[in-house]
C-alpha cells in the first residue's frame, strides 16, 4: 500500500511539474522578441515553400504566408515583392531566418531585397543614420536608401543639395523633407544649383514670378511650365522674349492669335514671327504692318 501511494504522488509531483515547466516555458516564448521591435521570422524550405511570420514587439502574430523562392518553383521575384510589402505594411525592423534547409538561398534573397530597396540603412542605429559619410556611401548603392537617413540629414539644404550634386541624381530632391520641399528659398538654391526643372516643381511655385525667373534664367523652357496665369501674362512674356529671344513657344497658344500681342512680340524679336497663327497669315492688313518693321520681316513674310 505505501509503494502504491507513493508512486501516485510522484506521478501527480511529475504531472504538477510538467504543468509548471509548460506554463513558464509559454511565458518566455512569449515575451518580446525584441523590444519595440517587429520581427519577420522566415523558416526555409524547398519543396514546401518558406513559411514567413510577422511579430509585433508584443509577440502577437500579424500576418502569416508561404512563399516559393527555392526549387522546384523559384519565384524569386514575386518572394521578393511579398517580402518588401511586408516590410513596409508592419515596419520591419528585423529579419530572422532559420538555419537549415535552403537557409542559404533564404539568406542570399533576403539580402537582394535589403540591397535592392536600400534598406540596409533603415536597420543601422541612429548614430549610422546621422553620420553623412555613411549615409551618402549607402546612397551610392541605392538612391533608395536616403528615406531612412535621420530626420536631421533631410531638413539640412546644403547636405540634400550637395549630395545631389556628388552623385549627379536629380532623385536626391525627392527624398528631402516636406519643411524643405514647402521652403521657397530651397526651391531656388535646387534651381539655381542643380537646374532643377520647373515640372518637377511644386505647383504653388510655378505661379511664383520668382521661382519662374528662376528656372527660366537656367532654362527658357521652362516657361511651358509655368502656371496659366503667368505665361499668358502679355506684358511678363513680352519682357521675356526681348530678354532671350525664341521664347514664345513656350507661352501659352492664345497669346499666338493675339494680333496686337504678336505684333509687339515680332517688334521686340522678329523670330517670333514664325509663331504666327493661321489666321493671322491670313489677316492681310496685319501682315503688311508687320512687313514694315524691318526689311527682314519683309523677306520672311514675302516667302511665307
Amino acid at each position: 500500500i505505501e509503494r502504491d501511494i507513493r508512486n501516485e504522488l510522484t506521478e501527480k509531483a511529475e504531472d504538477g511539474a510538467i504543468k509548471v515547466f509548460g506554463k513558464n516555458l509559454e511565458q518566455l516564448l512569449m515575451q518580446p522578441p525584441i523590444a519595440g521591435r517587429n520581427v519577420l521570422g522566415w523558416d526555409p524550405a524547398f519543396r514546401t515553400g518558406c513559411k514567413l511570420a510577422v511579430v509585433d514587439s508584443t509577440g502577437k502574430v500579424l500576418d502569416t504566408t508561404v512563399v516559393y523562392p527555392t526549387a522546384p518553383q523559384n519565384k524569386v521575384e514575386e518572394t521578393k515583392k511579398v517580402v518588401k510589402a511586408l516590410i513596409d505594411k508592419y515596419d520591419i525592423s528585423l529579419i530572422s531566418v532559420g538555419n537549415g534547409t535552403a537557409s542559404r538561398e533564404s539568406e542570399k534573397l533576403v539580402a537582394e531585397v535589403i540591397k535592392e530597396n536600400g534598406l540596409a540603412l533603415k536597420y543601422a542605429s541612429k548614430d549610422l543614420r546621422t553620420n553623412k559619410n555613411v549615409v551618402v556611401s549607402a546612397c551610392k548603392n541605392n538612391i533608395k536608401a536616403l528615406q531612412y537617413a535621420d530626420i536631421s540629414l533631410l531638413k539640412n539644404d546644403s547636405f540634400i543639395i550637395n549630395l545631389s550634386k556628388k552623385l549627379r541624381n536629380d532623385q536626391v530632391i525627392y527624398y528631402a523633407h516636406d519643411s524643405l520641399l514647402n521652403s521657397k528659398d530651397f526651391v531656388i538654391k535646387i534651381i539655381n544649383e542643380l537646374s532643377f526643372n520647373l515640372y518637377f516643381i511644386n505647383d504653388k511655385y510655378k505661379d511664383d514670378i520668382e521661382v519662374v525667373n528662376a528656372s527660366i534664367n537656367k532654362d527658357i523652357r521652362n516657361l511651358s511650365h509655368a502656371s496659366d496665369r503667368i505665361k499668358s501674362n502679355e506684358q511678363y512674356v513680352l519682357e521675356l522674349i526681348k530678354k532671350h529671344g525664341p521664347i514664345l513657344i513656350y507661352a501659352h497658344k492664345d497669346l499666338l492669335t493675339n494680333e496686337c500681342f504678336m505684333y509687339k512680340a515680332i517688334k521686340e524679336y522678329n523670330g517670333s514671327i514664325k509663331y504666327l497663327s493661321g489666321d493671322l497669315l491670313n489677316n492681310k492688313d496685319f501682315i503688311n504692318k508687320v512687313k514694315s518693321i524691318n526689311t527682314w520681316c519683309y523677306n520672311y513674310l514675302k516667302e511665307v
